[in-house]
C-alpha cells in the first residue's frame, strides 16, 4: 500500500497533469521497494513511514530520481536511504537497498531521556571546547530546530532526533551540527539520547592534507597592503558597465608551472550563471562589484575566524579585476590576484558541472535557483585561510547551508643549492624534514659525501656505525629500511652536520622523525631520485659543495606559493561539495562517511578533467598539486603514484585499498581516468566541455550520473554498477563492455567483491570483464593448496560460453597427476572416458553465459612425500632459545603464545597497535643449510590487520644474518604476498606482504632456489602503522606463525584442456605449482640422533636422488636392491653427499643399504617411472 504520508508532500502547487505524472511515478517506485522486500529481508512494517527525502528530474537525460527515508516514529534512521530511479520511459532503476530490516525489533527506546541542550553539553566535552557559552535562543526554520550560534560555532547549530544502527540496534539519538571556531572542523555529532555518550559522527569537512604536515605558525600573514585595488569592507551596489574581466590562470591552465594568466572576459556560462558571477537578484541587476555572487563569495581569512577579513577586492564600477602576481614574492604580496583566481576557478566549477547535471535541484550551490527548486546556498571561497599550511579542505552540511573552502599557502623554498661544480650551480629543490633543527639563517657550506655504514646497504644508513668520512660534512642517504629519523640520528652521530635523503622515485616526501628524530639537531631535508641522478657523478667523484641556509626576501625566491594559483586544487576540493551533494540526494550530507567511499578519488577527478590540454593523450602522465608542492610539470605530484593509463607507472588496482581516504581515492581515480581515456579515443574530445556526444563529455557524465544511481555508503562495486547503469540511461548501453574491460583491468571485475562498504580488507579482485563481453571460452582449475600423503586432492574445473551464442562439440581432457589414481564415482559429472592418465568429458552444446563446473577427487600415493630438511613446531621448551626477536621501532613484540597455533597448539603471535608505529621481526638464530636440490619453506600462519597499511613478510640471509634479502612475489608457490605494506609500518619502498585477514591457518609456500647451496637464516618481519584500526571481529589483531618447515617439496599438477566447435583448444593448469604434498614433520639428518643420520631425497624419486649422511658418517657403501633382496647396484662411499642416478632403477619400492665397519642402515626408496 502506497504511504499517503508521501503522497501528500506533493499535493501543493502541482498542476493537474504534473501531479498525475508524478503519482505515477511514486507509485512505481513504492512497488519496486515493495517487491524487492523479501530479497532484502524487510517487512511491510519496515516500509511502513517511508519519507521523500529528495526528488527531482535531471534535464539532461529526463531521469527522475526519488531518495527514500527509512524513520520509525516519525524519526529518521540514519543513513537508511535508498533510491528509486525512473526514466523517462518508464523504465526502473533501483539502487541497493541501505533499509534495515526488522526495525520494530531493533529500536532501544522511544523517547528521549536527555533534551538536546544536554546533548549539546556532551558534544561540548566531546571535542574539547573550552569557555564554551551554551546558547539560550532556538529558533524554527522549515520545520527545522536551531540553537542559535554562540561563542564556540560559526553558524546556528541544527538538531534533531534520529535513530542510529549500532551492534543490530537502533539507538535513539540526538544529531547535531557544529562549525566550531577553533577549528576547520564542522562536525555532524550524534548523541545517545538515553546515556549522553557520543556514538557516531562525521565530519562535514573533508581535509585534503595530501600527506603533508601542518605547522600553523609557520607563516605569518602581513595585514599591511598597499594594492589601490584592494578596499574595505563595503560592498558597492551600482551598475555594471561593460563585461566583467579577470586576470586569472584560465583553464585548462592548471597553474603557473603549466601556463601563463591572462585576461578573460566575461567568462560566465549564460545557461549555468545566466546573469553573471556577480548579482544574486532574480531580474540580473547589479549587486556586488566584490568577488560575490550568486554561486561563490570568495575572500581573505588570513586571521582563519571563517569571516573575510577587513578588506575585500573590488572590481569597480566595470568589474575589472586585473591585479598584479609576482611568483618571486611571498603570497601577502600579491592576495587580490589570488582572491580572483579562487573566484573564477569556483565559478567555473559550478558552470562546467551545472552542464553535466549538478542544477539546481540536485543540490548545487546557489544563492538563487531562480524558480527551479533546490534550497539557497553558495560557496563560501577563504583564500590564504590562516587555519594551516600546505593543505585545504571543502565543507559540505545538506542542502540549504553554505559549503566552505579553505585554501592555504604551501612551504615552497628550498634552502639547499649547489656551489660547486660550477656546472651544477643554482637550487637543489628539497623538502625540509618535519623534525632535526630549523632551516639556519647562518649558511652550511660544506662538502657532500655518501652514507657508508660499513654494511652492505651502506647508502641507507640504517647502522650506527657510520664512517668518520661524515665528520664536519653534509650526509647524502639512499631512502629505505629505516626511518628517516634514524638515517639522520646515526649520521649525526658520526658528526655530520646536516643530512639529505633521496628517494628511490619522483614522489613528494615530507619525513617524518619518529621516536629518533626527537634526538636529531641538525638540519634534515629530502630530494627526489631525480635530484640526486643530477648530483651524483660530482658526489661520487668528491666534487659536490652545497649551501643551506633559509632563503632570505634578497633572494629572490618565495618562501610560501598559494594554493588559490592551483587550480587543479580548487577543482578538487569543489568536487568534495559535488560528491556529497549528488549521493544520497541533495538533503543528506552523511552518504559518504563510510570507510570504502570514493570521494578523494571523485575530486582528484574533476581536477584531471578539468585542466586536460590540447595535445594531451592517454599516454600523458598526471601529477595531482605539482605547483603547490613545488613539482615540476611532470612531476609525481603529491599523491602515491601520478595518474596515468600505462600500469608500469601506476599499478594500482582493487587490492591496493588502505584505511586511508586518499589512498581509496586513487585507485578509483585510476580506474576513472582509464574509463576517461577509454571513451575519449573511441568518441573524441571537446576542450569546452559542450558537445555532448565527445568522450571526454560522455565520460564526465557518466560519473556524474552514476554518483546519483548510487546507493548512500558506496563501494567500490557499487560505483561501478552506477556507471554502467548510468550507460544504459544515457547512451542505451553503447559502452558497456569498454566499461566493464576499464574496471576489470584494475581488478573490479564481474566477480570482484566489495564485501562490506564500510571495512578493508574484505574485498576479493577479479579482472575478468561481463561474460558477454569476453566472448570466449573460459577454463579455470583449482586443487587444495596442501594435503597429506596418501590422501585424497580436490579438483575443481569450471568451464564458461562467455559469448552471446551457443558453442558446439564442447571436449575436455584432463590429466591426472603423475604418481595418482583417479576415485571412481568421485566426480560431479560422470567421465565420458576414464583411463590411468586422463578424465574426458563431451558436452554437445552450452548455452550463452552457461557455466560447467566438474568437481572430482584423485588418491595420491601414500609414500610420495616432501622431505623435511628443518622443522620447527614451536612445541619444544627451548623453542625461544632458537628464534632471536629484534625491535627496528616502536614496542610491538613476538610472542610464544599458547592455543594461538594449528589445532590449538603453540604459535609466534605480533600485534598490531595503532597507537604507535613499530616494526619487530623474529629470526632462528641458526643457520639451515639447503642443499642442491630444490627447496622451498612452508609455514602455517594466518593475520588480521588493515589491509594495505600493515603487514607481515619474509626475508632471508645466506651470510649467517648480516643482511637480509626481499622476497619477490614470484618466489611465492602456494599462497603469495596478497597485498602491500605501507612505508609508515615498514621503512621499505613498494613492499609487499601479507596484509588483511584470513579466516583460518594458510600455508604460504616459498621457492628457495635462489639459495641453492647455501646456509640462511629466516626472518619474519611485522609492521604497523600509527594508523587507526577498529576491529570488528573476534580475532587476534597482527600476525600468527605456525609449523615452520624447510622441505624438498613434492608437488601436483596437470594440465586440462578445451576444444570447442569453434577450433578453440584451451588448455590451463591449478595456479602456481598446484598442490603441495605435506612432509612427514620428520628431520632425518638430526645430528643428535644417530637413528637419523641418513636423509634420501626426493624420495620418491624419478631419475635422480641423493643421499645425504651427517658429519660422523661411518658408511663406506652403498647398495640398492630390490624388495626381494636383487642387488641392482653397488656403490663406494667417497663423500657425506651422494647424488645417484636412479634412471636405470624398475618402479616399485627398493631397498637402500648403508654398510659400514661396525653397523648397517636400511632406507625405503620409491622409484617411479610414470
Amino acid at each position: 500500500m502506497i504511504n499517503k504520508l508521501i503522497k501528500m508532500s506533493f499535493l501543493a502547487l502541482m498542476s493537474l497533469n504534473i501531479f498525475a505524472q508524478s503519482l505515477v511515478n511514486l507509485d512505481k517506485a513504492i512497488k519496486s521497494l515493495e517487491k524487492s522486500a523479501p530479497s532484502n529481508s524487510l517487512q511491510s512494517l519496515d516500509l511502513k513511514e517511508l519519507k521523500v527525502s529528495d526528488r527531482y528530474t535531471d534535464e539532461h537525460n529526463g531521469v527522475e530520481h526519488i531518495y527514500f527515508q527509512q524513520t520509525y516514529n516519525g524519526i529518521a534512521i540514519y543513513n537508511a536511504i535508498t533510491s528509486v530511479h525512473i526514466g523517462p520511459d518508464g523504465t526502473l532503476y533501483d539502487s541497493p537497498n541501505r533499509f534495515i530490516s526488522d526495525i520494530h525489533s531493533k529500536v532501544n527506546t522511544a523517547k528521549s531521556k536527555i533534551d538536546a541542550l544536554e546533548a549539546l553539553r556532551s558534544a561540548i566535552k566531546y571535542y574539547k571546547v573550552e569557555n564554551a557559552i551554551l546558547p539560550i535562543s532556538k529558533r524554527t526554520s522549515d520545520q527545522k530546530s536551531f540553537f542559535e550560534k554562540t561563542n564556540f560555532t560559526h553558524s546556528d547549530i541544527p538538531y534533531k532526533l534520529v535513530y542510529v544502527y549500532s551492534d543490530n540496534t537502533l539507538k535513539l539519538a540526538w544529531d547535531l551540527s557544529l562549525e566550531l571556531t577553533q577549528s576547520s572542523d564542522y562536525w555532524n555529532v550524534r548523541v545517545d539520547a538515553v546515556s549522553g555518550v557520543v556514538i557516531d559522527q562525521n565530519n562535514y569537512t573533508v581535509y585534503c592534507n595530501f600527506n603533508h604536515k601542518h605547522d600553523h605558525s609557520c607563516y605569518t600573514h602581513n595585514q599591511n597592503h598597499t594594492d589601490v585595488h584592494i578596499h574595505n569592507n563595503a560592498i558597492e551596489k551600482i551598475a555594471v558597465a561593460g563585461a566583467p574581466s579577470y586576470n586569472v590562470l584560465p583553464l585548462p591552465v592548471e597553474s603557473p608551472i603549466h601556463g601563463n594568466r591572462q585576461l578573460v572576459v566575461n567568462p560566465a556560462d549564460p545557461i549555468a550563471s545566466k546573469f553573471g558571477w556577480h548579482t544574486t537578484k532574480s531580474d540580473g541587476s547589479a549587486e556586488y562589484t566584490i568577488t560575490r555572487g550568486n554561486n561563490v563569495y570568495a575572500y581573505l581569512d588570513t586571521d582563519s575566524d571563517n569571516s573575510p577579513d577587513a578588506i575585500q577586492v573590488n572590481g569597480g564600477n566595470g568589474l575589472g579585476f586585473d591585479f598584479p602576481f609576482d611568483q618571486t614574492k611571498n603570497p601577502e604580496s600579491y592576495q587580490a590576484a589570488a582572491i580572483t583566481n579562487l573566484f573564477y576557478m569556483c565559478n567555473m566549477m559550478h558552470d562546467i558541472t551545472y552542464k553535466f547535471g549538478f542544477t539546481e535541484v540536485a543540490g548545487n550551490f546557489q544563492v538563487n535557483t531562480y524558480g527551479k527548486g533546490g534550497m539557497t546556498d553558495r560557496v563560501s571561497a577563504e583564500a590564504q585561510d590562516g587555519s594551516g599550511t600546505d593543505n585545504a579542505n571543502f565543507s559540505t552540511p545538506a542542502d540549504g547551508q553554505n559549503g566552505r573552502m579553505q585554501m592555504y599557502v604551501w612551504n615552497a623554498s628550498s634552502d639547499v643549492s649547489v656551489l660547486e661544480p660550477s656546472l651544477l650551480a643554482g637550487d637543489l629543490f628539497s623538502t625540509k624534514g618535519n623534525f632535526g633543527a630549523a632551516s639556519p639563517t647562518t649558511p652550511i657550506i660544506a662538502e657532500a659525501v655518501l652514507s657508508n655504514d660499513g654494511s652492505s646497504d651502506s647508502r641507507k644508513g640504517c647502522k650506527n656505525t657510520q664512517s668518520s668520512s661524515l665528520r664536519g660534512k653534509i650526509a647524502i642517504i639512499e631512502r629505505g629500511i629505516c626511518e628517516f629519523g634514524v638515517k639522520a640520528l646515526y649520521a649525526q652521530n658520526a658528526g655530520a652536520i646536516a643530512v639529505i635523503i633521496y628517494g628511490f622515485d619522483e614522489s613528494s616526501v615530507r619525513m617524518d622523525g619518529g621516536a629518533s628524530g626527537i634526538s636529531v639537531t641538525i638540519p634534515a631535508y629530502f630530494i627526489k631520485a631525480s635530484t640526486f641522478t643530477k648530483i651524483k657523478k660530482a658526489l661520487e667523484e668528491g666534487k659536490l659543495i652545497l649551501k643551506i641556509e633559509r632563503p632570505s626576501a634578497n633572494d629572490n625566491k618565495p618562501e610560501f606559493l598559494d594554493g588559490d594559483f592551483d587550480n587543479g586544487i580548487i577543482a578538487h576540493e569543489y568536487g568534495h561539495g559535488i560528491s556529497t551533494r549528488l549521493t544520497g540526494g541533495p538533503a543528506n550530507s552523511g552518504c559518504l562517511g563510510n570507510i570504502e567511499q570514493m570521494g578523494e578519488g571523485w575530486s582528484d577527478f574533476f581536477s584531471l578533467i578539468t585542466t586536460v590540454r590540447a595535445g594531451d593523450t592517454k599516454n600523458t602522465v598526471r601529477g595531482i598539486g605539482n605547483y603547490a608542492s613545488s613539482e615540476l610539470v611532470n612531476g609525481f605530484g603529491i599523491r602515491r603514484r601520478p595518474y596515468a593509463i600505462d600500469m608500469n607507472i601506476n599499478e594500482f588496482t582493487y587490492k591496493d585499498l588502505t584505511t586511508s581516504t586518499h589512498d581509496i581515492g586513487e585507485v578509483w581515480c585510476a580506474m576513472l581516468w582509464d574509463l576517461y581515456w577509454a571513451l575519449t579515443e573511441k568518441y573524441g574530445f571537446d576542450a569546452n566541455f559542450n558537445n555532448k556526444q565527445a568522450g571526454n563529455n560522455i565520460a564526465i557524465q557518466l560519473v556524474m550520473d552514476g554518483m546519483k544511481l548510487q546507493p548512500c555508503s558506496p563501494g567500490f562495486v557499487d560505483g561501478r554498477d552506477a556507471i554502467l547503469r548510468a550507460d544504459r540511461i544515457n547512451n542505451n548501453g553503447a559502452n558497456q563492455c569498454l566499461i566493464w574491460s576499464v574496471f576489470a583491468r584494475r581488478g573490479l571485475g564481474y566477480s570482484a567483491k566489495q564485501g562490506n562498504s564500510n571495512f578493508i580488507g574484505d574485498e576479493v579482485e577479479d579482472f575478468n570483464s561481463f561474460p558477454t563481453c569476453i566472448n570466449a571460452t573460459v577454463v579455470t582449475k583449482s586443487a587444495d593448496p596442501l594435503v597429506q600423503p596418501g590422501s585424497e586432492i580436490n579438483y575443481s574445473i569450471t568451464i564458461r560460453n562467455m559469448r552471446s551464442s551457443a558453442i558446439t562439440s564442447v571436449k575436455i581432457k584432463d590429466l591426472i597427476p603423475v604418481g595418482c589414481t583417479y576415485i571412481n564415482g568421485s566426480a560431479s559429472i560422470q567421465p565420458t572416458q576414464i583411463s590411468a592418465n586422463d578424465l574426458q568429458w563431451e558436452f554437445s552444446k552450452m548455452d550463452s553465459l552457461e557455466s560447467k563446473t566438474i568437481t572430482y577427487k584423485v588418491k595420491t600415493n601414500a609414500g610420495i612425500f616432501s622431505n623435511t630438511l628443518f622443522i620447527d613446531k614451536l612445541e619444544d621448551p627451548f623453542t625461544l632459545d632458537k628464534w632471536d626477536v629484534t625491535q627496528e621501532k616502536g614496542d610491538g613484540f613476538w610472542f610464544l603464545e599458547d592455543n594461538k597455533g594449528v589445532n590449538e597448539s603453540k604459535a609466534f603471535q605480533s600485534l598490531t597497535d595503532d597507537r604507535i608505529s613499530s616494526d619487530v621481526s623474529i629470526g632462528n638464530n641458526t643457520e639451515i643449510s639447503i642443499g642442491n636440490e630444490e627447496t622451498a619453506l612452508l609455514f602455517m600462519h594466518k593475520y588480521y590487520n588493515p589491509k594495505n597499511i600493515d603487514g607481515g613478510f619474509v626475508q632471508i640471509s645466506d651470510d649467517n644474518g648480516k643482511t637480509y634479502k626481499q622476497i619477490g612475489l614470484s618466489d611465492w608457490t602456494i599462497n603469495p604476498y596478497n597485498g602491500n605494506v605501507s612505508y609508515d609500518a615498514i621503512a621499505i619502498p613498494k613492499n609487499k606482504g601479507f596484509t588483511g585477514y584470513t579466516k583460518d591457518f594458510i600455508p604460504s609456500v616459498l621457492d628457495l632456489t635462489q639459495f641453492k647451496g647455501k646456509k640462511i637464516k629466516l626472518l619474519f618481519r611485522y609492521g604497523n602503522a600509527e594508523a587507526e584500526f577498529i576491529p570488528t571481529l573476534n580475532e587476534h589483531v597482527g600476525w600468527t606463525i605456525d609449523n615452520i618447515e624447510i622441505i624438498n617439496p613434492v608437488y601436483y599438477n596437470a594440465e586440462v584442456c578445451v576444444a570447442t566447435s569453434l577450433a578453440e583448444n584451451i588448455c590451463t593448469s591449478v595456479p602456481g605449482r598446484g598442490t603441495l604434498i605435506d612432509s612427514k614433520k620428520v628431520v632425518a639428518t638430526d645430528n643428535h640422533s644417530k637413528d637419523n643420520d641418513v636423509v634420501v631425497f626426493p624420495n620418491p624419486t624419478r631419475s635422480r636422488f641423493t643421499v645425504r649422511m651427517n658429519e660422523d658418517n661411518k658408511y663406506n657403501q652403498i647398495q640398492i636392491l630390490t624388495i626381494n633382496g636383487q642387488l641392482l647396484k653397488s656403490i663406494q662411499v667417497n663423500n657425506k653427499v651422494m647424488n645417484i642416478s636412479s634412471s636405470d632403477f624398475p618402479d616399485g619400492i627398493l631397498l637402500l643399504k648403508l654398510i659400514g665397519a661396525e653397523s648397517t642402515k636400511t632406507v625405503k626408496l620409491n622409484s617411479i617411472k610414470n
